[in-house]
């Protein structure tokens, strides 16, 4: 059986690539993984994630995007999607094409099965890895209730992570 190979794929080359394309793909470790479609679920509750958070920023020195600014990971090399961002303070941006966001403060994942368990595990300890990062919420959406990672600066010795759940609003106070 042979086996296929794939080819290495730098940084510069993804978002080469990603910016000229019609669909989203994700960017780890020299590979891009195509990203399915949102089902309608996912999008309705998305998009009122995404309305609550700008209704409670409003007045506030932050922003949210929904699902199309990508994140870069700067310490795993991850360009990724997630559903809902904030940033709080002046966003920062890698380059001049103002589309890939390194400093959010707030992350939000919408969970779809085919995802959850990467989005649970890996993502996450990928986000935690973001100095800007307080905050990092995954919404579930068969149950209706979201469990959420607040990091704290913890001195040198890394974050310190909480676990809540919610099964009726999500709030992020800054």
């Amino acid at each position: 059986m042979s086996q296929q190979i794939i080819p290495y794929v730098s940084p510069e080359e993804y978002l080469r690539l990603e910016r000229q394309s019609e669909y989203k793909s994700e960017y780890l470790n020299g590979e891009i993984f195509a990203m399915s479609g949102a089902s309608r679920k996912h999008n309705l509750i998305t998009g009122n994630i995404g309305s609550e958070f700008n209704q409670q920023l409003r007045g506030k020195p932050c922003e949210a995007y929904i699902s199309d600014m990508r994140v870069k990971v700067t310490a795993t090399g991850l360009y990724t999607y997630p559903d809902v961002i904030v940033v709080c303070g002046e966003p920062k941006f890698e380059d001049k094409y103002v589309d890939t966001l390194l400093n959010p403060t707030l992350l939000v994942e919408v969970l779809s099965p085919s995802t959850e368990r990467y989005d649970r595990i890996a993502k996450s300890s990928y986000y935690r890895t973001l100095d800007s990062l307080a905050e990092h919420t995954c919404s579930l959406r068969r149950t209706r209730s979201a469990w959420s990672n607040t990091l704290s600066s913890r001195m040198d010795s890394g974050y310190c992570l909480s676990v809540a759940r919610s099964t009726t609003s999500l709030s992020f106070r800054r």
